[in-house]
């Protein structure tokens, strides 16, 4: 009995000595909430908007204890357009890293943003890596959506041009 004790003690401490192992020195890169954006400029011409500018923050932060790699940060939007930002970060260090993003579109976008070693020859993983999806809604979640039903404005027309013709028939007669 006293043998059984003394090998489960052993094996309890063995255990609980390799889980306090020092802590490993590595950067841990990882983004912090949700990306946001901001329309910072229509473009108009002729009193009609053609396109937007926006402001797009995403913050990454590393958890790590030692300074990373040099980091990529990529914003590529549906079109395979691709914005690139370079960067450092020291432990416990959170930065925003911001884009200035143009379209010309009006319906809503994806837009996903990746962080990766700038050194191709590093291996990526959970720690340097990782992505986010922002979808851009031009017209917001209110008034009219921007993706309603293509085409549907003709119909509306064609009756409207119906209706005269028939109302012009009947003030004939």
């Amino acid at each position: 009995m006293i043998l059984a004790l003394s090998i489960i003690i052993t094996l309890v401490a063995t255990v609980f000595a390799q889980g306090i192992k020092a802590d490993e020195q590595r950067a841990e890169l990882e983004i912090k909430g949700e990306p946001s954006y901001t329309l910072i400029k229509e473009i108009k011409k002729g009193g009609t908007i053609i396109g937007r500018t926006y402001k797009i923050n995403v913050e990454i932060g590393n958890a790590g204890n030692v300074r990373s790699e040099e980091t990529v940060i990529n914003l590529t939007d549906d079109e395979g357009f691709t914005l690139k930002k370079v960067t450092y970060f020291e432990p416990d260090e959170t930065k925003t890293i911001s884009f200035n993003w143009s379209t010309l579109y009006t319906y809503n976008q994806e837009l996903k943003i990746n962080y990766f070693p700038a050194n191709l020859n590093l291996n990526r993983n959970r720690f340097n890596s990782g992505s986010a999806i922002l979808t851009i809604k031009p017209l917001g979640d209110q008034g009219v959506s921007a993706t309603n039903t293509p085409g549907f404005e003709i119909a509306i027309m064609i009756l409207s041009l119906l209706c005269i013709m028939f109302y012009g028939k009947i003030k004939k007669n």
